[in-house]
């Protein structure tokens, strides 16, 4: 499995970084500050929240949309992912 963090702007995508893991449960956090966006993840061996890649730039912040995927996966497996939980909050830091 892996955490994928990319971005899409006037119709093209970009991979920003692949990190593989070496587990099947992940917690997958967005920060955004300003026009910045960091994604972090956590697995239950490591503990911390580590980042998938460096904070890449928002395009046109209003018109912005965040998304999350789950797919591929070795052809023998079950092809499920399980969300457990989703929040979406405001921190004022």
């Amino acid at each position: 499995m892996s955490v994928v963090m990319g971005r899409e702007e006037k119709d093209k995508t970009r991979t920003i970084a692949i990190v593989p893991l070496d587990s099947t449960q992940v917690r997958l956090r967005l920060l955004i500050k300003g026009t910045q966006i960091r994604g972090q993840f956590q697995t239950p061996q490591a503990g911390q929240w580590r980042e998938s890649a460096n904070a890449s730039r928002l395009p046109h912040w209003r018109s912005t949309k965040i998304s999350l995927q789950f797919y591929q996966g070795a052809p023998d497996l079950e092809h499920w992912a399980q969300v457990r939980d989703f929040r979406i909050s405001k921190n004022d830091e």
